[in-house]
């Protein structure tokens, strides 16, 4: 079995500013995962009301969609709407 590592410091800038063009105005943070993996938490008001599927979707679909096969070196993502927070 190959593993397949990421450059972490240079992808999770790539990731940070696709969310924060799909989510102006969230909260962004990334976290070093395995082999370099990108992990990242995230807080919108566009997750506010949405199930954990749908949040999750709408996160995935503008990584795939700005960062194309990058998107492969984020493997954790945590989608929190504002109401959600305590």
């Amino acid at each position: 079995m190959v593993v397949q590592s990421f450059d972490y410091n240079a992808l999770a800038p790539a990731v940070v500013a696709a969310l924060q063009r799909g989510f102006p105005g969230a909260a962004i943070k990334t976290e070093r995962g395995w082999e370099g993996r990108v992990h990242v938490k995230i807080v919108s008001d566009l997750f506010d009301g949405k199930s954990e599927t749908e949040k999750q979707g709408m996160v995935w679909e503008v990584l795939q969609a700005v960062l194309g096969s990058d998107s492969q070196a984020v493997s954790f993502v945590l989608p929190y709407g504002m109401d959600e927070l305590p």
